[in-house]
C-alpha cells in the first residue's frame, strides 16, 4: 500500500475538521521530517491498530 493510499484511508476515518492536522502529517512524510513518537506503541497496541485499520471500509470515489 502506498503512503498516499494509507493517508487517504486514514483521512477517511476522521471528521473533515481534522484535515489540517492530517495535511501536516502528509507534508512531514513527503519531506522526510516525520519524527518517531516519544513512547512507541506496544506490540498489542500496534496489532489492535492494524486490525482496526484493515477492517475500516475503503473509500471509493466516483
Amino acid at each position: 500500500m502506498s503512503p498516499t493510499t494509507i493517508l487517504e484511508r486514514i483521512h477517511s476515518l476522521f471528521r473533515p475538521d481534522t484535515s489540517e492536522h492530517l495535511d501536516s502529517i502528509s507534508d512531514a512524510l513527503a519531506a522526510g521530517t516525520l519524527k518517531e513518537p516519544v513512547r512507541p506503541m506496544s506490540d498489542q497496541e500496534l496489532a489492535r491498530a492494524i486490525r482496526e485499520f484493515r477492517s475500516a471500509p475503503v473509500p471509493r470515489d466516483g
